[in-house]
């Protein structure tokens, strides 16, 4: 907070060559959104400290956040290069890829920080959700399972262990894990409407509708509930 903020600020005016609390000052710039101010931190923080990797991957953070993943690629690799066993920049990496429809390269990235790292549970969800986008639900699961069984508390690794199971025919563990996002995280729209599909396939119409409704509530633009409350709608 602001108050954190003005600390650094304070300790980096009476010692500048501080690089921890360069970098410390570049990551709250970053989770207050302000990407600008962050990456000038992180680039200060790099040419106080050449082998210093932690602003570098910060800096990867920063561009991929600004939509830069060339540059954002390039400082992820430069930090495996210089630290291949660093938490996090496989994983990044991966997402990245994911997200430029390279699903081979993903799933790599996301294997090898599993590998690195076997309890690092978002790397789990990754590589989970990447199986079910290529139906391999089987894998999904139990890929899911570990991620969920890592953090319980991750909505996400929830709803998508949901998707899993519900594809294996597993219906009331799916509810379950439905459910359970929703609890931890209520304003979640994408299970409150993957509830209602749930509950539309069993023929629970009025749950499925008031799903469907609830999550037009929180997201009234969110188009995957509106189209599935038309068509249960159209079940009557």
């Amino acid at each position: 907070g602001p108050a954190a903020l003005k600390q650094y600020q304070a300790v980096l005016s009476m010692k500048p060559e501080f690089t921890e609390a360069e970098n410390n000052l570049g990551l709250l710039h970053l989770r207050a959104g302000r990407l600008a101010e962050a990456a000038s931190s992180f680039r200060r923080a790099i040419s106080l400290r050449e082998e210093y990797v932690e602003p570098r991957f910060n800096l990867g953070a920063v561009y991929d956040r600004q939509g830069q993943l060339d540059k954002a690629i390039a400082l992820y690799l430069d930090v495996l290069r210089r630290r291949p066993g660093y938490k996090r920049a496989n994983n990044s990496l991966g997402i990245i890829r994911a997200r430029q429809g390279q699903r081979a390269l993903a799933a790599r990235r996301f294997e090898k920080e599993i590998e690195i790292h076997p309890r690092f549970a978002e790397a789990h969800n990754n590589l989970g959700q990447l199986l079910l986008e290529v139906k391999q639900d089987q894998a999904a699961e139990t890929r899911l399972r570990e991620a969920v069984r890592l953090d319980p508390l991750d909505p996400q690794a929830r709803m998508n262990l949901g998707i899993a199971l519900k594809r294996n025919g597993k219906t009331k563990a799916a509810l379950e894990h439905y459910l359970e996002a929703i609890r931890l995280q209520p304003r979640f729209v994408e299970a409150i409407n993957n509830l209602g599909r749930l509950y539309l396939d069993e023929g629970r119409l009025e749950e499925a509708k008031a799903s469907f409704r609830s999550a037009l509530e929180i997201n009234p633009g969110f188009t995957p509930a509106r189209v599935n409350l038309e068509r249960a709608l159209g079940n009557r």
